[in-house]
């Protein structure tokens, strides 16, 4: 698909070498998706045009998913789809992020972010955390959180902090849909895995 946006090539380079080259030189089409004009500028063969069109579709298809993803309604949970979702917005981060988006009954009403102070640990206080959720009235909350590195499994501390805040938030009448660890090729859900009862 990415050879057809191209649509030609330059000589000894045709446009299924071009896309080749890019997706060998970025890891993966979604690493792809995340590159700027600067770097496909670097690549034999691409115009301007290209590039533009490149960089284009690679947005619209982001838009498209976030936006298929904000409309699920909870009954058509899927925390692959959320995943995808949130692989792209933190595909290039050099810090782990924790995600919580906030639901009210079927609707996904806010979504909010805490940054790692030290790249690899994520600290917040529970008590404030719960405070927000009661004060925007959510019922119902997904965690998400990245992983810099190609682990997936959920670390001692991943698992911990979770259950701790499960039996908080159970305390609140708010109940904790999934945590999802994602990393730049897969995801991990504690939904999926039985680790929330």
């Amino acid at each position: 698909m990415i050879a057809l946006l191209i649509s030609s090539g330059i000589r000894g380079n045709s446009s299924l070498d071009i896309a080749n080259n890019l997706l060998k030189n970025n890891d993966s089409i979604v690493y792809l998706s995340k590159i700027n004009y600067d770097d496909l500028n670097k690549e034999r063969g691409l115009s301007k045009a290209r590039i533009l069109t490149l960089l284009s579709s690679f947005e619209l298809t982001q838009r498209i998913i976030s936006i298929i993803c904000q409309n699920l309604k909870i009954k058509d949970y899927s925390p692959m789809k959320i995943s995808i979702e949130f692989s792209f917005k933190y595909l290039n981060t050099r810090e782990e992020k924790l995600m919580i988006l906030a639901y009210k009954n079927e609707k996904r009403i806010e979504e909010f972010c805490f940054v790692s102070n030290n790249k690899n640990n994520i600290y917040f206080s529970s008590k404030e955390l719960i405070g927000k959720l009661v004060k925007i009235g959510t019922n119902k909350i997904i965690l998400i959180h990245n992983h810099l590195n190609d682990e997936i499994i959920p670390s001692n501390n991943d698992v911990y902090s979770t259950y701790e805040l499960n039996k908080m938030l159970d305390k609140t009448g708010i109940k904790l849909l999934d945590h999802i660890i994602i990393n730049r090729f897969s995801y991990f859900s504690f939904f999926e895995n039985k680790l929330l009862s």
